[in-house]
């Protein structure tokens, strides 16, 4: 169909966004300014002080959990939208998997990070920390969201409104979207974050 063909309703349609995905996009947009504001704080600061920031080697494998957790994520939303929703479940399990071995990650490389005590009076330390608290408060909000999607799903398997009837829940759809935005945001961060710590501070 050409443009020429397109009516004010379908021109309406086409553009329509969902309250909920256009602040998700919002808040994403906001938390990019946030956190490249703070990276580059800590950048500037690096010419004034510097401290050295030595990984596990667990941190090397925090990349790849995040690709697959934004993998079988995009997967699971494909799936659900073709009505595939025993596969579907399956591929949330898989990124809830992902997405928790990646805060374990997280969590013992911090822990290593806090008892080795960097100084907390050199001020590129202190933006260090303030990066990564809020980085783990996304992450930790990621995978409850996760768990509650994943958790609805599985128990609306048996929902004979729509699963048994294959019919595809709106409501559902829009969740996984949400969510599946919100952990592409996370993931990406992390791979901008872990880009930033190996070239400026290994």
């Amino acid at each position: 169909m050409s443009s020429e063909n397109y009516s004010a309703d379908d021109r309406e349609t086409a553009i329509r966004m969902h309250p909920q995905k256009l602040a998700m996009y919002i808040s994403m947009l906001s938390m990019t300014m946030f956190f490249v504001a703070l990276t580059s704080a800590l950048l500037f600061k690096k010419g004034q002080d510097f401290f050295v920031f030595t990984p596990p080697s667990l941190f090397y494998y925090s990349p790849i959990l995040v690709v697959l957790n934004s993998f079988f994520l995009h997967r699971a939303t494909a799936l659900y939208k073709s009505a595939q929703f025993k596969t579907f479940r399956n591929h949330l399990l898989f990124a809830l998997f992902s997405a928790i071995g990646f805060f374990l990650v997280q969590w013992f490389t911090w822990k290593g990070v806090l008892e080795i005590g960097l100084d907390r009076s050199v001020v590129s330390a202190a933006f260090f920390y303030v990066i990564m608290l809020m980085h783990a408060l996304h992450l930790l909000g990621g995978v409850s969201a996760l768990l509650v999607v994943w958790f609805k799903a599985w128990r609306s398997r048996k929902d004979e409104l729509f699963e048994l009837r294959n019919i595809i829940n709106p409501k559902r759809v829009l969740a996984v979207e949400v969510l599946t935005l919100f952990w592409h945001f996370v993931d990406g961060l992390w791979i901008y974050l872990f880009l930033f710590l190996i070239f400026n501070y290994r």
